[in-house]
């Protein structure tokens, strides 16, 4: 099992973890997915989830060590300009909010709060390079 610090920092357990001792028992068969693709099949289950936790790893991590000037742009998102960083940071909070969200997902209902993530980093996704 591999180790994801941001999302353990979340107290949140990715669905590698979330099936360690599933009753399908099928860790043999996901070995063999993970040796061959990188992933297994559990990354498919819930495809929503499985990207938006990279998107929280991966925007956490170019938080930390870009060397971008993350104030100089300013991004008009939904009649708001702000910074680069900002808006980032606004992605981590979403992204957070929809991971450790309780079981009845009663915000993430109809994928609401999904679309919001995917319509920020829409527009932001042009930006985050260096």
């Amino acid at each position: 099992m591999s180790h994801r610090q941001y999302l353990e920092e979340l107290n949140y357990n990715s669905i590698e973890k979330q099936t360690k001792n599933d009753s399908r028992r099928q860790k043999k068969r996901w070995k063999k997915e993970r040796k061959k693709y990188g992933f297994d099949q559990r990354d498919t289950w819930n495809m929503d989830t499985t990207m938006i936790e990279l998107l929280y790893e991966r925007i956490r991590m170019y938080l930390e060590v870009t060397i971008v000037d993350l104030d100089y742009h300013k991004i008009l998102i939904n009649g708001t300009e702000k910074t680069l960083r900002y808006w980032l940071r606004v992605l981590l909070v979403l992204c957070a909010e929809f991971l450790t969200e309780d079981e009845d997902y009663s915000k993430i209902d109809d994928g609401i709060l999904s679309r919001k993530i995917w319509n920020i980093w829409a527009e932001l996704d042009a930006y985050v390079w260096w």
